[in-house]
């Protein structure tokens, strides 16, 4: 294809427009032919992602800045095309240029429109008034919540200084609780100094968690490039071609790993809690996780509302903050009741990652059910369950027949559509999660001297106990089975941006080898990472036990939950605001990779300090306080058990402390 010449273009369409646009093509001659004449041309791009000098025209009296916006078929993303103008021009009048450049792109570009980067500036509307004065006085509330905690104010009673109470809300009131909720000095120290029992085996999942979220976010790293311009597009294509390449599409596994974890704990944890109960309350399950998710989802989409769009400037700004959050006032509602995966009017211009809480979320409401039949019998449990990933299975494989849908997103956006964002297509890890947790119960559960050694779960994970030479042989079946998933696409992903002689995009495999492998290949890749978990969580495995359960993964096991809601935004915030396109290489993406994800991370702490653990707090010590434990009976609340997510203990119990501090987000989440 050859990169069209801007200047060339709108030569020849200011004579065919002149009689549509008078007044712009007249203007565009008068400024070629005055002082203007040097801002105009330096302003304005001459190829493909040129977008010319933004801040010489923004700054050159009588001309303003826009840019066609271009979308490129064969999964090429977006690229963009700089034009400075007088300030007499109107976006709609460019449309025949965005024409001209759609037809002499050889098919490449399959739609453009032209925007005026002013035109898109921030307003003040209704929602950010709202974001404003909320936050603020959302601030005040922090503060004034530190001064709470340090002082006598809403003290029920003086404190005796020779015996101080072990936690200061002791002796507050009801307010007083409330404010001392949101102290960021009380919410800190929950989040970094909690207790840690290096004998817990589930410590393990921290370290899973952290990694995936990492693995996440790198796959981010090189895939956000589609959407931002860069100055070798060329380039695009070749980057898959190395095998080594394929550990980064690789990364789209690492999201069906946090369905994995989620399965597994909300059943091994629901079961462990109702389990010779005589009934299970439903209601406050399903009120103690929307509880847990809807108000802290609802206010990451505020400030994204609030201040995104309001903290970048740039050629392409408003289109990449746009990109993320244009339809959030509209939808927003689906965001707070996790359908936004299912509304058939929503897209992914409003915070687009949040489709997984919405794939979580309607797979949790499963769960309640899949454990209230193992509880009765423990066939109908697994049965409910197996039906669940079967049904998942051919679900699957008839949709990737019906639609003929290639083996990777990465060369096919039917793939996206039907499989990769819809939650009937991805059930089917968290299904293997499920029976994993229910069978690492009756581990736990048979192991006890008084324990039931004839069940199913217990045999398998005892077997991976006593014998070294079991481990190992799940060690290299679980390494196999992930790799093999990975790497077996390799010849379908280095075809992408290729197209046939109809311009549909090439594969490489046949849609029978497509079908059984967009079924199996996430239930085979978690049910690998389960193999290879199977020692460590029985408390064997020394590496892996001494590596992944390392406390040093606890406290950002806590974080990763806000570090995989804000990573594409602090990407957005250092690449969108660029004034010229980006030449891209391995060593620039991996470099901006590591800054972003440390910046992320740092950022992470206080998005988690003032959103999220306030709420747990306030249900802690409000909503559901917590009950004396009383010598007959070592139940905990169902947030504790089922949610997992209380950063604050006061118990030296591992199982409870660190479930209930490090695994909220894991079965929140994201990446």
């Amino acid at each position: 294809m050859k990169n069209p010449i801007l200047i060339l273009l709108l030569a020849l369409s200011l004579f065919t427009a002149s009689t549509m646009a008078v007044d712009c093509a007249g203007a565009a001659l008068a400024a070629l032919s005055s002082e203007k004449a040097g801002g105009m041309i330096m302003g304005t791009g001459k190829a493909l992602n040129d977008l010319g000098d933004y801040d010489l025209c923004k700054t050159t009296e009588g001309l303003k800045y826009g840019a066609f916006s271009l979308f490129v078929v064969g999964g090429l993303g977006k690229m963009f095309i700089g034009a400075c103008l007088p300030v007499e021009c109107h976006a709609d009048e460019l449309e025949i240029i965005s024409q001209a450049i759609v037809k002499a792109s050889d098919g490449l570009i399959g739609s453009a429109y032209f925007y005026f980067a002013e035109e898109t500036t921030p307003k003040m509307t209704g929602w950010r008034v709202f974001g404003i004065i909320f936050f603020t006085l959302l601030a005040a509330v922090c503060v004034f919540g530190v001064v709470v905690e340090y002082t006598g104010i809403f003290d029920k009673y003086r404190p005796d200084p020779e015996n101080p109470p072990k936690d200061v809300v002791e002796h507050k009131t009801v307010l007083g609780k409330a404010f001392v909720a949101f102290s960021p000095a009380r919410n800190m120290r929950k989040l970094f100094y909690s207790p840690f029992n290096d004998k817990d085996n589930l410590k393990v999942l921290n370290g899973v968690r952290v990694l995936s979220m990492l693995y996440v976010v790198l796959g981010h790293a090189y895939f956000n490039v589609l959407i931002m311009p860069t100055s070798n597009t060329y380039w695009i294509p070749q980057i898959v071609q190395p095998l080594w390449f394929q550990v980064i599409p690789g990364g789209f596994f690492a999201v069906d790993v946090f369905f994995y974890l989620s399965g597994f704990l909300g059943a091994y944890l629901m079961i462990n809690k109702f389990y010779g109960k005589k009934s299970m309350n439903f209601a406050m399950i399903y009120f103690h996780r929307f509880y847990r998710l809807a108000p802290t989802v609802f206010l990451l989409i505020m400030f994204a509302m609030t201040f995104v769009t309001l903290m970048g400037d740039g050629p392409v700004w408003s289109q990449i903050s746009d990109y993320w959050i244009a339809e959030c006032p509209q939808y927003w509602w689906s965001y707070v009741l996790f359908i936004n995966s299912i509304h058939p009017g929503n897209t992914a211009a409003c915070v687009g990652w949040l489709w997984y809480l919405s794939h979580d979320m309607i797979f949790f409401i499963t769960l309640p059910f899949q454990v209230f039949l193992y509880i009765r019998k423990r066939w109908l449990g697994y049965s409910f369950s197996y039906f669940l990933l079967i049904a998942n299975l051919v679900l699957v494989m008839s949709l990737t027949i019906y639609h003929k849908i290639a083996v990777s997103i990465l060369v096919d956006p039917n793939y996206g559509e039907y499989i990769y964002f819809k939650p009937w297509s991805r059930l089917g890890a968290y299904q293997v999660g499920v029976i994993t947790g229910m069978m690492y119960y009756e581990y736990i559960k048979g192991d006890k001297p008084e324990g039931d050694k004839s069940k199913i779960g217990y045999k398998a994970f005892k077997s991976i106990s006593i014998s070294p030479t079991l481990r190992w042989v799940c060690y290299v079946t679980g390494f196999v089975m992930i790799v093999g998933t990975v790497f077996i696409i390799t010849p379908e992903t280095r075809l992408m941006g290729a197209t046939d002689d109809e311009g549909h995009p090439k594969r490489y495999y046949p849609l029978a080898f497509g079908a059984i492998y967009n079924a199996l290949c996430r239930p085979v890749y978690v049910f690998g990472l389960g193999l290879i978990l199977a020692g460590p969580l029985t408390g064997k495995g020394s590496f892996l036990q001494v590596f992944l359960g390392s406390r040093f993964w606890a406290p950002w096991a806590k974080l990763s939950f806000f570090a995989y809601m804000i990573h594409l935004f602090v990407f957005s915030f250092f690449f969108a605001q660029m004034r010229n396109s980006l030449y891209l290489n391995h060593k620039t993406i991996l470099w901006s990779y590591f800054g972003v994800i440390t910046l992320t991370l740092i950022l992470a702490i206080p998005f988690s300090m003032f959103l999220e653990v306030p709420l747990m707090q306030l249900e802690r010590l409000i909503i559901f306080p917590p009950r004396k434990k009383s010598k007959h009976s070592e139940d905990k609340s169902i947030d504790m058990k089922i949610n997992n997510s209380e950063l604050g203990t006061s118990h030296n119990d591992t199982t409870d402390s660190m479930l209930k501090e490090s695994t909220n987000s894991m079965i929140k989440n994201e990446k």
